[in-house]
């Protein structure tokens, strides 16, 4: 096991830690930060988008070319977002 390493978070970065864990999307500071590691060290390409995302966008697509009336407004997005991520996006 490798020795404890002290980092200290400032600006920005501080206060988005602060801001989940108060959230309580992580216990501790100390998680929320394994995780930014982890995703920064994942030799897979975290963000890469499936082949079957990428076709399901392009048929909501095609169906909202057809029918543009299917579309939302931003704000109603956000608040089925929010609902479903358990956070505030906006």
């Amino acid at each position: 096991m490798s020795e404890p390493l002290t980092v200290t978070l400032t600006g920005p970065a501080a206060e988005a830690v602060q801001d989940m864990v108060s959230r309580g999307e992580y216990a501790t500071p100390e998680e929320a930060v394994a995780d930014a590691v982890a995703l920064l060290t994942d030799e897979t390409e975290p963000f890469a988008l499936s082949d079957e995302w990428i076709a399901e966008a392009r048929r909501r697509m095609a169906e909202h070319d057809a029918d543009p009336s299917s579309a939302i407004p931003i704000e109603e997005l956000t608040k089925r977002l929010t609902a479903r991520l358990g956070r505030n996006i906006g």
